[in-house]
C-alpha cells in the first residue's frame, strides 16, 4: 500500500510518500497484526520542518519487509545552509549528505539506513516503528 501527503500549495505538491508492503505491520502494543486486521496509522507533518509524526506509537514495523517513506524536497527543500557550512561545499554536496532521522528519545535523533535520489531531490528511509522522522544533514 503507497500513501501520499501533500503540502498545501494550489498544486498539491508531494511532500511525502509512505509504503507500506503486505506484512510490513508486526505488532501494536504487544499484541501480533494478522492479515486480516485493520489499523488506522495516522501521519502528520511537522510544521516548519521536513518531518513527520507516524501514530500509533505503540506501532512496531516489520524489518525485513520494511516500510519507508519518501521525502520529496524538489520544490520547497531549502539547501542554502550549505553556503554557510564548513563541510559542505554546495547545495548538492549537503543534498547528498541528507538522511531521515528517527527521534529515540525526548532530542535524541539516529539516521535510519536512507538513499538520496538527486534526480527527484529526494530521501528515502526505512521505517523500523512508528514516530518522529525528519531529513537533516550532519553539521
Amino acid at each position: 500500500m503507497v500513501r501520499t501527503l501533500r503540502h498545501a500549495d494550489p498544486l498539491g505538491t508531494l511532500f511525502a510518500e509512505f509504503s507500506f508492503p503486505a506484512g510490513s505491520l508486526a505488532s501494536l502494543g504487544g499484541q501480533s497484526i494478522g492479515p486480516g486486521d485493520s489499523l488506522l496509522i495516522t501521519v502528520s507533518a511537522i510544521g516548519g520542518q521536513y518531518g513527520i509524526t507516524i501514530k500509533p506509537i505503540a506501532l512496531t514495523l516489520t524489518a525485513g519487509n520494511a516500510p519507508s517513506v519518501t521525502f520529496s524536497a524538489a520544490v520547497y527543500g531549502d539547501f542554502s545552509v550549505a553556503e554557510a557550512s564548513k563541510r559542505y561545499t554546495s547545495a548538492d554536496d549537503y543534498l547528498a549528505a541528507v538522511e531521515v532521522w528517527e527521534e529515540t528519545s525526548s532530542g535524541l535523533w539516529i539516521a535510519v539506513p536512507s538513499t538520496v535520489d538527486r534526480v527527484r531531490t529526494a530521501v528515502t528511509g526505512a521505517l523500523s516503528r512508528a514516530g518522529t522522522f525528519v531529513i537533516a544533514a550532519r553539521r
